[in-house]
Formats: C-alpha cells, structure tokens, sequence
C-alpha cells in the first residue's frame, strides 16, 4: 500500500513538471532576425526593363540589373571602433583583402550570403541567429562575392563571384543619348558598422533588424563614363554604397 501511496505520489510530481503541459519553468531561446530592403532616396520611374531616376548631379541612370552580395551580418556589444560614429576618414580606402572562403555562422553572426536583387522592392529575408541574452549596442554588414551556398541567387545570368553587378544605361546632362554602362566586380568592400542596439533578455527574447538600401545614391559624383576602368571612381561608388545601407 506504501509502494502504492509513494509511485501515485511520483507520477503526479512528474506530470506538474511537464510532459505534455508547458512548464513555466522551461524558458524559450532568444533570436535576432535581420531582413534587407531597397528603399531609394530619390523618385524612382519604373520602366518595362527597369528603373529609372536622376542622380543629384542631373544625370538620367536606368538600371536594368543591379545586385549586391550581402556576405554576412553579425552583432556586436563593443562599438568603439570610430567607424560606428563617423564616416569619410579615408573615403578612397573602401576595399578589403579578400580572404574569403565560407561565411561562419556563429550565435552572434548571420553566415549565410544573399544576393540582394536592388529593383525588386520586396523585403528580403537574410535569416535569424540565437544570441546569448546581452545589450548589443551594432551591427556589422559585410560585402563579399557569391559563393554556390548564397540565398536568392538571380535565374537570368550568374551571380557566382561576384560581390556588386550593376548594368544600365545613362544620360548625362545636357544630352539625350543613352550610353550604356556595366559594372561587375569580386571586390570585397569594407564593411558597414551601424549602430543598431538591441538588448535581449528573460523579458525581451526576439529582436528583428532591417536594413534599408539607398542605391540612387550609390551614383551621386560618379564619372560613369570610366567607372569601370577608373579606380578612384570605384571608391567613390563603394564609399556611397557602403554609407547608403542604413537601420529601416
């Protein structure tokens, strides 16, 4: 009867502990989702092969393709690093070594690339990762090229190795001739640190960050004429582009 008593007693103890009922004491993980967006400054025309807009010089772009290799994001809890605060320091300087050889994912950093079609205006998923709870205070965006593992790979040519592809046509002002233009490079940029603090804790556990892209701006002083052979106007468009993505 003891025996009885004691194993009644120990069932009901292990179902208030939570076979199949929640137990309160079972806490849920913490995770940061972060999604990117083209969102341009500028009035943008939407045309059957494109867009187009006017730059603040007045010359006429049309973008016919344009995609951009996002490589990684991870957060960060230290932002000392100047680069979180001030930009233009040294404005020709916006490429690193390209080391790369597979995105880490970590429980602070998102390692899966995207290849971010900019004239889609769909927000686009980058993905979540599982931070332990802590005040992180940014975020760093890094621009490398394509790997066969990188999300939203474009059907219509390859994107495989490359970091930035854009392809249209422009107007320079004063005229009305079309001059068409390509760009496309493997190019590893300099990465995006933006501030963007989130906390996550027992009573805040998930957090979404997204990232907006102006790429109107990306063309702002830009000699397209030799973009594609003139290294002082590559830094100037990987300067723009780099201090274009902001926290939407």
């Amino acid at each position: 009867m003891i025996f009885r008593v004691l194993l009644l007693l120990s069932f009901i103890s292990l179902a208030g502990c939570g076979g199949g009922g929640g137990s309160s004491s079972v806490e849920q993980g913490t995770s940061v989702t972060f999604t990117a967006q083209a969102v341009p400054n500028a009035a943008i025309t939407t045309i059957a092969d494109g867009k187009s807009f006017y730059n603040r010089d007045g010359v006429k772009i049309t973008l016919k393709k344009a995609y951009l290799t996002i490589w990684s994001v991870a957060l960060s809890s230290d932002c000392s690093n100047p680069s979180f605060s001030r930009w233009g320091e040294n404005m020709l300087a916006w490429l690193i070594n390209d080391s790369q050889a597979h995105a880490v994912s970590a429980p602070t950093q998102l390692g899966v690339p995207s290849a971010i079609n900019l004239l889609d205006d769909k927000e686009f998923l980058l993905g979540s990762i599982n931070p332990p709870p802590a005040s992180y205070c940014g975020t760093e965006i890094n621009f490398l090229k394509a790997d066969a593992d990188t999300q939203y790979l474009p059907q219509n040519f390859s994107m495989l190795n490359r970091s930035l592809y854009l392809e249209g046509e422009f107007i320079p002002v004063g005229s009305t001739q079309a001059i068409p233009f390509v760009f496309d490079t493997a190019k590893a940029l300099l990465p995006r640190l933006l501030r963007a603090p989130i906390t996550l804790s027992s009573a805040q556990r998930t957090a979404t960050l997204k990232f907006t892209l102006a790429y109107d701006t990306w063309f702002d002083g830009l000699d397209l004429r030799v973009l594609s052979s003139d290294e002082t106007q590559q830094s100037l468009l990987f300067y723009n582009l780099v201090q274009s993505v902001r926290k939407g």
